[in-house]
């Protein structure tokens, strides 16, 4: 099977990028082209995946939304339909593969990056709620990952895939145009370094088989984790993986007992040498698992940051 069952080479160029999108802007007249030098890509890559489900609506709050599939991606000139030709890290830098080559993408330079959904008009039941029109705003969200803000892209253009695993589907190319503004910049929360003690329970495993490990850094939504090698199943994790963290503080000035807070998380990237990070989803309060809000997040960061083992 070559290549290009794979990627597939468009036919359309994108002209020369313009100023970066504004969320808050109107959205009558065309939007510009968005300055991917300074797109969140790590934020992108955590929310969406080929071959997964997602939610779109035309209405920015989302309160009628509907769900799809994220069939691929548009980068360039090409078409990135199956995950392995598109390699990230956890910093959201990525490649493509081209005729069997890794080929880094240059956000600074990137001009063209969509995400491609089935067109649904023509169904009897989705084309009452939507007909894909050339310029109409569609917002994207995927509704397992809480913490990944709404996707704002605007409809390119409706048309027949000629080649690749979805040949003769009809598709619709969503132009990528930024997050909501809230959430612009992944990185604004500050990172903390740390050395405190974690345990991690395994996907399957119960609370009694938990894994040791070590958080080195944190902010609100997030922990980097390092563990030893030694260290039973954490190597494995992949990508997605949904696990619990528990934290204890000792007893101290703060508390006559020590205190543990217990997480979901989903794990973002591991490294395969000792370390991972884990997006936090759900905390552990009023004896059930509920999303993690804003406010969770500062009491988090609050209480590491007061941890005898923290560096910051």
């Amino acid at each position: 099977m070559g290549i290009l069952d794979f990627i597939s080479k468009k036919e359309n160029k994108v002209g020369s990028s313009e100023p970066g999108y504004n969320p808050q802007s109107t959205t009558t007249g065309p939007p510009p082209k968005t300055n991917f030098a300074s797109f969140p890509f790590r934020l992108f890559f955590e929310g969406f995946e080929i071959g997964t489900p997602i939610y779109y609506s035309s209405d920015k709050a989302m309160v009628s939304k509907y769900q799809t599939l994220c069939m691929a991606f548009v980068v360039e000139d090409y078409i990135i339909d199956i995950k392995k030709n598109l390699v990230h890290d956890e910093e959201g830098n990525f490649s493509i593969r081209v005729k069997e080559k890794l080929v880094r993408v240059p956000p600074q330079k990137l001009k063209r990056f969509s995400v491609l959904i089935p067109d649904t008009s023509k169904d009897a039941d989705a084309g009452k709620f939507m007909q894909f029109q050339k310029g109409k705003r569609i917002y994207l969200r995927d509704g397992s990952k809480p913490n990944v803000p709404i996707l704002h892209t605007v409809i390119e253009k409706t048309f027949a895939i000629d080649e690749g695993n979805f040949a003769n589907v009809d598709a619709v190319e969503l132009r990528v145009l930024g997050f909501d503004a809230v959430e612009e910049n992944p990185r604004r929360a500050k990172r903390v370094d740390a050395r405190i003690p974690v345990k991690i329970q395994l996907p399957g495993a119960t609370d009694k088989a938990l894994a040791s490990a070590i958080i080195s850094n944190f902010n609100e939504s997030g922990l980097k984790i390092n563990y030893s090698p030694t260290a039973t199943g954490l190597a494995a994790l992949c990508k997605n993986a949904v696990v619990g963290v528990y934290i204890t503080r000792p007893a101290g000035a703060h508390s006559a007992h020590p205190e543990v807070l217990r997480f979901k998380g989903s794990v973002i990237w591991n490294k395969k040498n000792e370390t991972f990070g884990i997006r936090l989803t759900h905390v552990y309060k009023d004896k059930v698992f509920q999303p993690i809000s804003h406010i969770d997040g500062i009491m988090l960061k609050g209480f590491l940051v007061n941890h005898p083992l923290c560096q910051g």
